[in-house]
């Protein structure tokens, strides 16, 4: 699935430029899952950068997160797969 990968490598890109902090214990794979099964429950797919901070931010998985809305967005749409 194209959204699974996309969120996967939104989630390591995260990591290897440190703007995401994961707890210890976690793993990338479990929080782009994680990400991929809430996103059903999002209205519009237009509001990505919001999304993904919320869901971001909620999850147990993830102690720490450092950037905003619109580079969330930003880095999504311009990740190569």
């Amino acid at each position: 699935m194209l959204l699974a990968r996309s969120l996967h490598a939104l989630v390591l890109d995260l990591l290897s430029t440190g703007d995401l902090l994961l707890v210890e214990g976690a793993s990338p794979e479990t929080l782009a899952q994680e990400l991929v099964a809430a996103l059903p429950s999002q209205a519009a797919f237009a509001q990505v950068g919001p999304y993904l901070a919320q869901a971001l931010i909620q999850s147990p998985w993830v102690e720490e997160l450092f950037t905003d809305d619109h580079e969330l967005a930003v880095r999504l749409s311009g990740l190569e797969l």
